[in-house]
């Protein structure tokens, strides 16, 4: 696994961030993470791994979203 090649260069993995596509949201998933519990990590080898969403990206998302209703302006 990518976290182990890390490991073994003495690199500890604390976090994984990424946007919110579907994707990465079922790659969470089926790592542990239940959003709808708040669970945000999930266990490796005795260690909890946290999975955040990338804020800018998200913000970013929210206002492509709202520009057909012209609730923002491009």
């Amino acid at each position: 696994a990518a976290i182990d090649a890390l490991q073994e260069q003495n690199i500890h993995v604390r976090v994984i961030t990424f946007d919110g596509a579907a994707t990465n949201m079922s790659t969470a998933k089926k790592l542990g993470c239940n959003y709808e519990q708040d669970v945000y990590y999930f266990e490796y080898k005795a260690r909890q791994i946290f999975v955040t969403l990338d804020a800018c990206h998200m913000l970013k998302v929210i206002r492509y979203d709202f520009l057909p209703f012209s609730v923002v302006n491009e």
